[in-house]
């Protein structure tokens, strides 16, 4: 691959643009084992993704990949950053720029593509889901991960948005109510990525996918069955999941967590809303849940 000589530079991540047209957002903080999303780092992802908008308008970006040049993909949002806020307008504030970087990444209009091989955690997982596409490698490390409810929060830079548009709302509650890992091949299965692709020629075939979305090929889609689109595409059908889910959560917690209560009451209010109205409500419940005692104490 051919960077572009004015390509991006900066900590990270960077940006270099092929000779296809093909843009290879890559992130590697210089400072740390794993990619994090600090200030400076979304600070710096915020640019390039300017950059990124200008070089699309200009017909100089056919298509966007995002990967990791480290093990893993991203670990996640600064844990010592979100402990230290005590105000919930701190928190609000918080969301909604990770919101508004991310809404960056949804808006360009290119296909964009997150090739994720390692663990991709908590904010990692949200930026994936404001691409078009996301592709993981077959390795046994590949797994995605919301760990946010086990913090005493919630995903709120847009993960509790997307991901139950994207795979529908009982396959997102495993993730956003448990924390659990999902590996590549569940992911698969569940829609959340498009394609599982070998590790060791992942960056090579993450360029050729995108080449393909660019050209117009159309992406196979996971076939869901008759019983799952009723539950998970009409207003009853959610109404009753959303309702098992509350009781299961209240037997499980007695009702002493807030944090898996209140990720129900954003699905619960924000699903067949505009995604905008949604993110408002993310960041709302994050300010709210954030300065908690339970949440000071997980």
């Amino acid at each position: 691959m051919h960077a572009d000589p004015e390509a991006v530079t900066a900590a990270s991540p960077t940006l270099s643009i092929d000779d296809d047209g093909v843009g290879w957002l890559v992130f590697d903080d210089p400072q740390r084992s794993v990619n994090v999303l600090d200030e400076p780092t979304m600070r710096c992802l915020a640019g390039c993704l300017d950059e990124a908008a200008e070089r699309a308008a200009a017909g100089e970006l056919s298509a966007l990949v995002i990967r990791s040049a480290k093990s893993g993909f991203i670990a996640g949002a600064d844990i010592e950053a979100i402990r230290g806020i005590e105000d919930p307008a701190a928190g609000e504030d918080g969301a909604r720029m990770g919101q508004a970087v991310f809404q960056k990444l949804a808006d360009l209009p290119v296909p964009t593509i997150a090739a994720v091989h390692g663990l991709c955690v908590g904010g990692g997982v949200e930026l994936s889901l404001a691409c078009r596409h996301r592709v993981a490698s077959d390795d046994a490390s590949t797994a995605f991960m919301l760990p946010e409810v086990q913090l005493g929060i919630l995903p709120a830079w847009g993960g509790t948005t997307r991901l139950p548009r994207l795979v529908g709302l009982q396959a997102s509650l495993d993730m956003l109510l448990t924390g659990r890992r999902v590996n590549a091949s569940k992911a698969r299965r569940t829609g959340l990525v498009d394609e599982v692709l070998p590790a060791p020629i992942l960056e090579r075939l993450a360029g050729d996918f995108a080449r393909e979305r660019v050209r117009g090929t159309p992406v196979r889609r996971v076939k869901r069955s008759l019983l799952t689109r009723l539950l998970d595409g009409t207003p009853p059908g959610r109404a009753v999941v959303l309702r098992t889910a509350r009781k299961r959560v209240l037997e499980q917690t007695g009702g002493h967590y807030p944090a898996p209560l209140r990720i129900l009451d954003v699905l619960r209010r924000g699903l067949g809303r505009p995604v905008a109205a949604s993110l408002e409500l993310e960041a709302r419940a994050l300010g709210e849940l954030i300065v908690t005692p339970v949440s000071k104490n997980l």
